[in-house]
């Protein structure tokens, strides 16, 4: 029926085409091989680049897709690498806190210690030392003070009884109006021989109270020229005491430089 009616329409666009002039060559038979083939040729053409164009435009996709997995990797690697710089960034604030907090308890206690040095520094000066220069009536020791001069007096050397220690008495003494119902006396003291210097004998013995400055104690090292380590010399001299047939007297540094209350030699 198909193939009937295609020949039927065939005849008629030739045979209509016949009252026209001269028109044959611009028309075509709908059932030429030729025109058909062509036609059919074209469109297998025209399938063919759709085709090709629809695999390249398929692989296009095929590629963006896959450029979309790999920039999807790419982000998910950056976020993790920026959840971990964040976490490392938390980290060294945390570090940065702590170490602040460490500078600052270390500058308070600095600051403490400081003024703690200074303090003891302060306390060292203001402290001092006292002791008595046998011999002399002056202090030479360095960053030392004169508290007071005067003479050595104690017991007679030939009393039994009464004290047995020395005393540096002031030149200046302040009487009392009270009295006792036994007796003592303190007599001055004198040199016996030459023997602390060519003209020392019977010499009365001045003495005086020193102070020493920046200094928390005093000693007389018996036996020795030189101090020990951590120690300053106020002066040196020669121990003595009172002779073995005499009263007790404690031993003394005497200046191994003496001098000489005026007058008493007389």
């Amino acid at each position: 029926m198909l193939s009937a009616f295609v020949f039927v329409f065939g005849l008629l666009f030739v045979f209509g085409g016949q009252d026209a002039d001269n028109d044959q060559y611009r028309r075509l038979l709908l059932n030429d091989p030729d025109v058909i083939g062509n036609r059919l040729a074209h469109l297998e053409s025209t399938l063919l680049t759709v085709s090709q164009n629809l695999q390249s435009v398929t692989s296009s996709l095929t590629d963006l897709q896959t450029k979309y997995t790999q920039q999807g990797g790419l982000v998910d690697t950056l976020k993790k690498e920026l959840t971990s710089s964040m976490i490392s960034l938390n980290m060294m604030e945390k570090n940065y806190t702590h170490q602040t907090e460490v500078i600052d308890n270390l500058q308070k206690d600095m600051v403490a210690e400081k003024a703690q040095h200074a303090r003891d520094i302060q306390n060292l000066l203001s402290r001092s030392s006292t002791y008595i220069r046998w011999g002399r009536d002056n202090c030479s020791g360095d960053n030392t003070e004169l508290v007071y001069s005067g003479y050595a007096g104690g017991e007679k050397y030939n009393n039994a009884g009464g004290a047995s220690n020395m005393l540096c008495l002031t030149n200046n003494p302040e009487f009392s109006d009270k009295s006792g119902s036994g007796r003592s006396f303190i007599f001055g003291t004198e040199f016996e021989g030459n023997q602390f210097a060519s003209d020392s004998n019977d010499e009365d013995v001045p003495c005086a109270l020193c102070r020493s400055g920046n200094t928390s104690s005093s000693v007389m090292i018996p036996g020795r020229k030189s101090c020990y380590a951590g120690w300053k010399e106020e002066y040196n001299g020669i121990l003595a005491s009172s002779a073995n047939n005499h009263a007790p007297s404690p031993y003394l540094c005497v200046d191994a430089h003496p001098t000489y209350v005026n007058g008493g030699n007389l």
